[in-house]
């Protein structure tokens, strides 16, 4: 029969492989002679990079004070980038997307979204002030156009 052989590598098995093509040289040695084979491993990150949200996906923030988003994570097989892209304007009532962006170093990206809607939860108020006039004297009452940041404000034009 043929004789027991002893296979070597130039690579220890189990070794840890970086990303792309490595040529492995096998070795197999009897008492007749040896005979060597090379082979190429190769190994690819089509895996894409996972986010997490810290907290709510979908948010409600009063309008008229900051808003500080909670952001996110990422985790990958191998390592990733986030990007956050906020464009969330809190002097406007309106529904905004936060959007965070995981891109690893083999291009594979994954994204997610936060929902940020924006509402003006504060009743307006007006502040009122005795005004003494004379016959010639007119007031004018706001209209909505004159309404900003819950505030009311009467101009006297003489």
């Amino acid at each position: 029969g043929i004789p027991n052989s002893l296979i070597t590598y130039d690579i220890e098995p189990n070794s840890f492989f970086a990303l792309g093509t490595t040529t492995i040289t096998a070795t197999a040695t009897n008492v007749v002679g040896s005979s060597i084979l090379t082979f190429d491993v190769t190994v690819v990150d089509d895996e894409a990079p996972k986010i997490t949200l810290n907290g709510a996906e979908s948010v409600t923030h009063n309008a008229f004070t900051a808003y500080t988003d909670l952001g996110a994570t990422t985790a990958d097989n191998c390592s990733a980038t986030l990007v956050t892209t906020d464009n969330v304007d809190v002097n406007v009532v309106g529904t905004y997307t936060v959007t965070y962006t995981a891109t690893d170093g083999s291009g594979n990206e994954t994204t997610a979204n936060r929902t940020v809607n924006v509402v003006d939860t504060t009743a307006p108020y007006v502040l009122t002030q005795n005004v003494q006039s004379d016959t010639n004297t007119h007031l004018t009452l706001p209209t909505t156009r004159d309404v900003s940041h819950n505030m009311i404000n009467l101009t006297q034009i003489k």
